[in-house]
């Protein structure tokens, strides 16, 4: 059962491999200055070679810190470097989140030029649906962002989430709270 597990894990990495290149290729990630990206949990897809991508391109990356789960409240502050991320602590998810005790840690909100934002998710459709995990860290903090760019008179950044095909479904169901995103970027080969 272990082997199987492995070669599922393998082909899905090898699967989200293309997606990130087709990503990194993209008008919407070269145009990019500043982006929020995501480390992934254990069966979310795969970020750690666009991560990678991110710091080898010279962007600003942003990654989530819970700061209040009962809110589903979330910041998103800068990584420096894979050294700086390398150096988190895990969350209770086991995901490194960046300490938010530096004031010089700039935070995305606060960056008038961030242009993406990378979002997790376990199903999507091809309108843009989402469907995450249930406790509305995302949709919140996308609606957080869309007030504060519209109170700028600023564009609202382009949002993208990377999916495996198996993840892609014909209708994610959407209540009002829920955002739909501009792009899905998916495996559409086997």
């Amino acid at each position: 059962m272990v082997c199987l597990h492995r070669l599922v894990e393998m082909r899905n990495r090898t699967k989200g491999s293309a997606v990130i290149r087709s990503l990194v290729s993209a008008p919407i990630f070269t145009q990019a200055r500043s982006v929020t990206a995501y480390l992934s949990m254990e069966k979310e897809f795969c970020t750690d070679d666009l991560v990678s991508a991110l710091f080898e391109h010279s962007k600003r990356v942003y990654f989530p810190v819970v700061t209040d789960a009962k809110t589903s409240s979330m910041l998103m502050l800068e990584a420096t470097s894979m050294n700086d991320l390398r150096s988190w602590r895990r969350s209770n998810w086991g995901i490194p989140e960046p300490p938010t005790d530096d004031p010089k840690r700039r935070n995305a909100l606060d960056d008038n030029d961030l242009d993406l934002i990378i979002v997790p998710g376990v199903a999507f459709d091809s309108r843009g649906g989402r469907l995450g995990h249930g406790k509305g860290f995302y949709d919140r903090f996308l609606q957080r962002c869309r007030e504060r760019r519209q109170a700028q008179s600023l564009p609202m950044p382009k949002t993208v989430a990377l999916s495996l095909r198996e993840q892609m479904v014909v209708e994610v169901p959407m209540s009002a709270d829920d955002v739909f995103l501009d792009q899905i970027e998916y495996q559409t080969e086997s």
